[in-house]
């Protein structure tokens, strides 16, 4: 999932480049994207951050504590679960900067 985060930020960002390279944006564009950007950034953070915890704790409850695999994968579900929640707030980024995106493109005015 964040793998796919890193790759859709990459695509996304340069498919704004060029859709709006040779045209004059208003202020109010601009903010929009850059919180489309905003959330965009801070889904990828949250779950790269849950997701360095889980396979720090991950190692360490199974191969220091010598914990059960089971025991410890029910452990990690809420980091689990919040990675989940920074996929949601990247999605809702993706979707409102591929939003600006088609009505920059179809011609809508800004």
């Amino acid at each position: 999932m964040a793998l796919f985060g890193f790759l859709g930020f990459l695509v996304l960002a340069s498919s704004y480049y060029v859709l709006t390279r040779e045209k004059t944006l208003k202020d109010s564009h601009v903010r929009r994207v850059k919180l489309c950007l905003i959330l965009l950034n801070v889904g990828l953070g949250i779950m790269a951050v849950n997701l360095i915890i889980a396979g720090f704790l991950q190692t360490y409850l199974v191969r220091g504590a010598g914990m059960d695999f089971g025991l410890a994968n029910f452990l990690l579900r809420p980091y689990l679960l919040l990675r989940g929640l920074g996929g949601m707030v990247f999605a809702a980024g993706a979707l409102l900067l591929a939003w600006e995106m088609a009505s920059t493109a179809l011609g809508r005015r800004h």
